[in-house]
């Protein structure tokens, strides 16, 4: 048998470890939120996406942008006696709310003119009363316009119909969308039994206290801006 020599004691050799390079430190210190985010769960993403906006209401009509627009408003005689003064009030507010949403810079309504004023256009019907019996589409050419908002209204009212000496504005129209062009006229869009109510969110019943002239405004600026809401996008109401 060939003798081995005699082993030596054992020897332990330890390398230390490179210490992490800044490079590798901030990987990490990158990655963290990240793992962070994943450890969280859905509940990040869902509440991201409740934080969002909904998104716009798009236009119903979205044609009057780069032509002449007139508003005409019918109301029936009855309701001239009672508001002396509801066609020029509804005239005036859907015309200024179309052309303070073109100043806005909605697209819908860009480079589109309003060359008649409301109180002009109350008084073309005033001195033509015979044109309550004739077709829209017949009235429009002689305003000289190439989009016409022809709105009739059906009722308003200030009154609860649960208790007279309770307030709740009411209101309900018809609306259409005349167009002219080259010579041809055609009822472009038309819309009915559009209600409005003010305040939105009164019961049902009415309000007391509140009085006649306040819910006359608020109704018809309730109903105006409903009416222009057709026109241009808008943000959803619940906003």
């Amino acid at each position: 048998m060939t003798p081995h020599p005699p082993r030596g004691p054992l020897r332990f050799i330890f390398r230390p470890r490179a210490a992490p390079s800044a490079t590798s430190a901030l990987i990490a210190l990158v990655m963290l939120p990240g793992i962070a985010l994943v450890a969280a769960g859905c509940n990040v993403f869902g509440l991201a996406a409740q934080a969002l906006p909904e998104p716009d209401v798009p236009a119903k009509y979205a044609n009057l942008h780069d032509h002449s627009v007139a508003v005409l408003v019918w109301v029936p005689r009855g309701l001239e006696t009672d508001y002396p003064s509801l066609h020029l009030d509804l005239t005036t507010a859907i015309q200024s709310r179309l052309q303070q949403a073109q100043k806005n810079g909605r697209r819908e309504l860009k480079n589109a003119t309003f060359p008649h004023s409301p109180a002009s256009l109350v008084r073309f019907q005033q001195d033509h009363p015979e044109l309550d019996r004739s077709p829209i589409a017949t009235v429009a050419p002689r305003l000289g316009v190439q989009r016409l908002v022809y709105v009739e209204l059906e009722n308003l009212q200030t009154r609860s119909d649960q208790a007279v000496d309770l307030y709740r504005g009411s209101a309900t129209i018809s609306l259409r969308v005349v167009e002219v062009e080259n010579g041809q006229v055609k009822v472009a869009y038309e819309e009915s039994g559009l209600t409005s109510e003010y305040p939105p969110k009164a019961p049902a019943e009415g309000v007391a206290g509140v009085g006649d002239a306040l819910i006359y405004r608020g109704t018809v600026v309730q109903l105006a801006t409903g009416v222009a809401y057709r026109f241009y996008a808008h943000p959803p109401a619940n906003q």
